[in-house]
């Protein structure tokens, strides 16, 4: 059969309709498919009307240089995964497709089970915000569906590099209609088949997504044995219809058709408002029918030959012909192998599709889609109806045409009938044969009573078994956003970073899926925060004045917003200028201020009187930036004409311009030292200039260099509080710090993913922030070095390194003069105030020789064991105190354990010694020989009356606990590296070489032997519900096995070395494990996906432990201390 593909003229016209880069370059790998030489000449057609329409000089985001001019080798020949390539648990095999967006492998899955799978992962180069949230968008349709016959999605993450990828069953089909060709299907198989691709896209519509791009080559068909399997594949255009499948911004333009013309419903080729519903998949559905019943599409000679706007006047216009007449006209070798039959087969068949299936097929693709099936199932319910020979839906049915069906359907029925009506001439015959007929027609209602119950059993089960895969598909999607998420923020993408967290601030109860990986990611982009003034018309400009006393804000409106420096205290709005506030700045005295405005007036103001003074025409046109130099007797202003000029800041008297005519670049790239002696100004060659008020004269020129092979010119300035040093915004998303008298450059600084839009110092001078476009906050610490001033107001290091503080631009930032606060203004309408981080996220804690910890119930205080004795922390007050005697020398503690009463702690030591102090007293109560060699770890039972020991002498204990006999030995040689008791008490988890063991703490007797590691299970953990039991091993794999069958549930890689520490979160969700280079890693414990590491020291991690609320987990450090992360409760809402 000959596929549907374009010829050149058609996709050409169809490309140059589309305005997006990225979906003008999804098109086309989709209209040229494979065909390499298509693609070039299509590409060179593009190319030659760009240079006269100009509609390509902008090719797409992250393929083309400027000035470049595109070539098929540009576009199609980006650095794909080569086979052997590992990505996460995954190592590529080989490419099984490509399209416009993303390319598909074959994978194999080594662990927890070898299995091949299908990876998808965007291409390099497409990762421009449309095609990361379409890309989203589709992963987060595949999640929601839970169908056999829909590809399931098993995975996901991000490479390396940060490219997003899910991972789908491999699905080791054909295009249905070449299936059907291939195995000679008649009509009806073809129709039972194609019904359960109706009841497949049924399933998605009532999950609330539209596929928009139905078609035969993304229903994929395989043998499972003698059985045929069809399965919907390619979401990647689908739409959500109650819902958003992403928190990313898709916007379909408004000439931009989605889909593939051969099978778009008119509504989806109509440029209009008309929304798109299911119907349009309804839609595609009936040219799909259409063609497996005659080899072609409705429309496959015209549309192949067709422009753009004729492509849309024909699916929109022209009525499909009847399947049944398409195939009386087609060649033998132009339809499927339904027609390549003799001569005399296609009467027949014509015989076959003619009426019913007509109807149904027409129905389908009527073009109001108010005349349409209402759904995919009711399209498949209408062709059970022919195949079972019952009247269909599509047209009204005749009575004669009903009779006739009824008739054939019943014809044993109706004999039957007529013979009765001749028998009852035998009464007493009749009599008997009805009452067998009544006793027979009792019990068939009794068994399809039976059988209707079971039916009802096997439904429950089934939506039981369809309700637990959607819950770990939306467990799937949480572990590859944090993922996502924390990649984000080690690479600087502020704005991904906060949408991927805030996806999940704000759930149900049951949806909650969050835990403490989310709160500790959550609190690194976070600063505390409080509304000055919000739902404003936005403001464009924000000073504190020099002595903190007064906040000033200026709006787009022109407005001016005084506010009290320290209580936020909102004191007057003043009408300040024609159009928006753009600069603002104070004198020397703090008694006055200035401001400049698009009107190019200069207004002078009484700070005390929040009133104005003088104002007067500094520009022609726009004004930008105004400051007060020598001392505050004169104002230096820029504005749009390009024309710096002074002004006396008494009577407004012009004083001229600056020495040479210097000018300064479009936007308000002008800043005055705080001395008000030095002025800086840009120039849009790549350099800024130095002007010295008291000369006249400039002293320095900055070069700002390149980047990326483009001269950066300067978007905005500050001087560092001593005026030494001054630091420039470009164009480029680069800041340049340089020397104020020399203009020599000392330090660049790059992270900002949009323009720069204001800098500002710390009072310090150790510190500098900035703003961009997209409304994310940046600080920047200086060296000792580069930071001169001596002074230091208030610390720095409790500023995070960036956060989202606006929806929109940050037009304006500034530190308070104590430097406690940073305040911005912003286009979304918000003026906040920002007081550093919410809390801090980690500290030290303890004695460098600390070997274990344990939180006392209460969760307020932590136990610390060290060389020589205990140590207490209190949470509350910070503090530290040593408790009861001294260890006796030689007998440091290695293991700690408080009982469940909170009354007794018990300390493992050297030499087999275990002993048992009083919480209230400090006093030793026993003391007592339990191993020949060192006890490294205890373990109470919830009831506190069993106490468990592990030793380094091959052996587990079990002790009771009020009178200190021993009570159980387990042999575990030639070490015992851990041990714990279940949360119900009934088992004993110990570990030693490469296994661990579950015991029977009632009758001793070893229930499982857990094996799998390939080096020593160094320790174990159970989950709080007792349910799943996770070891950790020198191989530097996570174990969890299930406590009920010793089966291993996941395997999970999250470190590069061995692994000494584990601990399960008092809610379950998260497994956190200690390495041996200082690394803390969190995993997901329903997926067994590893999510992030930390770094808190520089050795090996050897003991972890929660608190009982959650919010703080405690880490010692080999020789370094306990290390404390702090998190705040997620809350539901």
């Amino acid at each position: 059969m000959p596929g549907s593909r374009l010829n050149d003229k058609s996709i050409f016209n169809a490309a140059r309709e589309i305005g997006s880069e990225d979906a003008r370059l999804a098109y086309l790998h989709e209209a040229c498919g494979s065909d390499g030489e298509q693609f070039e000449r299509v590409t060179a057609l593009l190319a030659g009307f760009g240079k006269n329409s100009r509609f390509l000089e902008s090719p797409a985001s992250g393929l083309l240089r400027t000035g470049d001019v595109p070539t098929a080798h540009s576009l199609t020949s980006p650095k794909l995964e080569r086979p052997g390539a590992q990505i996460g648990l995954y190592i590529v095999r080989e490419q099984l497709g490509e399209g416009g967006m993303g390319v598909v492998y074959v994978a194999e899955q080594q662990e927890p089970v070898r299995r091949h799978v299908a990876l998808k992962i965007i291409k390099p180069g497409m990762d421009s915000r449309e095609i990361l949230a379409r890309f989203d968008a589709e992963r987060q349709a595949l999640a929601m569906m839970s169908h056999p016959n829909i590809a399931k999605i098993l995975d996901g993450g991000a490479t390396e590099a940060g490219r997003p990828f899910f991972v789908m069953e491999l699905v080791k089909g054909v295009a249905i209609t070449k299936f059907c060709d291939q195995q000679k299907l008649n009509l009806r198989e073809r129709l039972e088949l194609f019904v359960t691709v109706c009841q497949a896209v049924q399933h998605a519509h009532l999950k609330g997504i539209i596929h928009r791009d139905l078609k035969p080559s993304n229903i994929l068909v395989e043998l499972h044995d003698v059985t045929a399997m069809p399965k919907v594949i390619d979401f990647g255009v689908a739409k959500a219809t109650h819902q958003r499948l992403t928190h990313q911004t898709i916007y379909t333009r408004f000439s931009q058709m989605i889909g593939t013309p051969q099978y778009m419903s008119p509504e989806q080729a109509q440029q209009s408002g008309l929304d798109i519903d299911t119907r349009s998949d309804v839609y595609s559905l009936g040219v799909v029918m259409y063609e497996l019943l005659t080899g072609s599409t409705p429309f496959q000679e015209s549309l192949a030959t067709a422009g753009y706007d004729e492509m849309r006047r024909i699916i929109q216009e022209e009525e499909p012909p009847r399947p049944s007449h398409r195939i009386s006209t087609l060649k033998a070798e132009q339809g499927s192998t339904l027609v390549e039959r003799p001569p005399t087969a296609a009467p027949q068949l014509e015989r076959q599709v003619e009426r019913e299936l007509d109807w149904i097929v027409l129905k389908a693709l009527e073009k109001d889609r108010e005349r349409r099936y209402e759904s995919a199932s009711a399209l498949a319910q209408d062709i059970r109806r022919y195949l079972n020979d019952e009247p269909v839906e599509a047209f009204p049915p005749s009575a004669t045409y009903r009779l006739r069906k009824f008739a054939s359907r019943n014809t044993p029925t109706i004999v039957t009938t007529v013979l009765v009506a001749a028998s009852l001439v035998i009464g007493t015959t009749v009599s008997i044969w009805q009452a067998r007929e009544a006793n027979s027609a009792r019990e068939l209602a009794d068994q399809r009573f039976f059988e209707a119950d079971n039916q009802r059993q096997i439904a429950v089960y089934a939506a039981q078994l369809a309700q637990q895969n959607e819950e770990y598909s939306q467990q799937l999607v949480y572990a590859a956003d944090i993922k996502l998420a924390a990649n984000a923020w080690q690479t600087g993408d502020v704005s991904r970073f906060t949408n991927l967290l805030d996806r999940y601030a704000q759930v149900a109860d049951k949806t909650d899926h969050r835990g403490f990986e989310w709160s500790y990611l959550r609190q690194f982009g976070r600063a505390n925060f409080r509304s000055i003034a919000s739902q404003t018309v936005g403001s464009s400009v924000i000073r504190f004045s020099p002595d903190g006393k007064y906040l000033v804000t200026g709006r787009h409106d022109g407005s001016l917003c005084f506010w009290d420096g320290q209580s936020d205290e909102h004191l007057a709005t003043r009408r300040g200028h024609e159009g928006m506030a753009r600069g603002i700045d104070f004198a020397p005295d703090g008694n006055r201020m200035a401001s400049i405005g698009d009107d190019g007036m200069i207004r002078l103001w009484d700070l005390a009187g929040h009133s104005q003074i003088r104002s007067f025409h500094a520009h022609a046109d726009h004004g930008y930036f105004v400051c007060f130099v020598m001392d505050g007797r004169v104002l230096a202003s820029s504005g749009e004409d390009s024309v710096v000029r002074l002004w006396d800041a008494t009577t407004g008297e012009s004083l001229g311009n600056l020495e040479g005519d210097a000018k300064a670049v479009e936007l308000e790239v002008m800043s005055c030292s705080p001395d008000g002696r030095l002025c800086v100004f840009g120039e849009l060659d790549s350099v800024a200039y130095m002007w010295d008020g008291q000369t006249n004269k400039r002293i320095c020129r900055l070069d700002l260099g390149h980047r990326d092979g483009v001269g950066c010119w300067a978007r905005c300035a500050c001087f560092s509080p001593d005026g030494q040093l001054v630091a420039v915004g470009t164009n480029q998303n680069a800041i340049r710090l340089c020397n104020a008298q020399t203009g020599e450059q000392i330090e660049t600084f790059t992270g900002h993913e949009d323009d720069i839009q204001a800098v500002t110092f710390h009072p310090s001078g150790r510190l500098l922030a900035s703003s961009d476009m997209a409304g994310v906050i940046r600080t920047w610490p200086l060296s000792s070095a580069v930071a001169l001033v001596e002074h230091d107001s208030s610390p720095t290091d409790q500023w995070p390194p960036y956060f989202q503080a606006h929806s929109a631009r940050a037009w304006s930032i500034d530190f308070s003069p104590d430097g406690t606060r940073l305040v911005s203004a912003s286009k979304d309408g918000n003026v906040c105030s920002w007081g550093g981080r919410e809390q801090v996220r980690q500290n030290l804690v303890g004695a460098a020789d600390a070997s274990s910890v344990a939180f006392v119930s209460h969760g307020s205080e932590l136990l610390i064991a060290g060389e020589k004795n205990i140590q207490i922390w209190n949470r509350k007050s910070d503090e530290l105190r040593s408790f009861g005697q001294d260890f006796a020398k030689g007998e440091g503690a290695f293991g700690v354990a408080i009982s469940p009463d909170g009354d007794t702690y018990v300390t493992g030591h050297d030499a087999g010694v275990i002993c048992f102090w009083s919480r209230e007293t400090g006093e030793l109560l026993r003391r007592l020989i339990g191993h020949e060699d060192d006890v490294d770890h205890i373990s109470f039972s919830p009831d506190g009356l069993l106490l468990a020991t592990g030793s380094w002498d091959g052996t587990a204990k079990l002790w009771n606990f009020a009178t200190g006999e021993q009570v159980a030995v387990f042999e575990m040689p030639p070490h015992c590296d851990d041990v714990a008791v279940s949360p119900n008490g009934g088992l004993l988890a110990c570990s030693a070489l490469d296994e661990a063991m579950l015991f029977d703490v009632t009758s001793g007797k070893r229930l499982h032997r857990l094996r799998g590691h390939k080096n020593s299970a160094n320790c174990l953990a159970f989950s709080p519900d007792g349910k799943l039991l996770a070891t950790g091993s020198a191989d530097r794999t996570i174990r969890i096995w299930s406590v009920d069958t010793g089966k291993i549930l996941h395997v999970i890689s999250a470190h590069k070395d061995k692994i000494y520490s584990l601990a399960f979160s008092p809610d379950g969700r998260t497994i956190a494990s200690g390495g041996g280079e200082g690394t803390i890693a969190f995993s997901h414990v329903a997926t067994g996906q590893f999510l992030f590491d930390t770094k808190v020291g520089q050795r090996k991690v050897r003991w972890l432990h929660f608190s009982p609320d959650g919010t703080t987990l405690a880490a010692v450090v080999s020789l370094e201390g306990v290390v404390l992360l702090h998190v705040q409760r997620a809350d539901s809402n």
